[in-house]
């Protein structure tokens, strides 16, 4: 999902609008998962995702995959080949609930 800053909120927080875009391709991985019981039972997971050369994604971007919505965290990067040129791009996510 593509998200670009559309106004401010009540607050003076950023306000965004999303735009969905399908991308094939992708594969996204677990890391790692903990619980925060004393922030009221939240849990953090971290996946990868790896996706096709060329995609183009922002530190304010997310992903949808089975109806989960992951955050980009972090800076996307390009991979190139053994002859230089783009292989694909991987990405860190970010879930948190509770």
């Amino acid at each position: 999902m593509r998200r670009v800053e559309s106004g401010r909120d009540a607050h003076g927080n950023p306000v965004y609008t999303q735009t969905r875009t399908a991308v094939s391709g992708c594969s996204v991985q677990p890391l790692t998962t903990n619980e925060q019981l004393a922030a009221g039972a939240q849990v953090q997971g971290r996946w990868r995702l790896f996706g096709p050369a060329g995609l183009n994604l922002d530190g304010i971007d997310a992903i949808e995959v089975n109806g989960r919505t992951y955050e980009i965290d972090g800076e996307a990067q390009e991979w190139p080949d053994l002859s230089g040129r783009a292989d694909h791009v991987e990405a860190f996510l970010r879930r948190v609930t509770g």
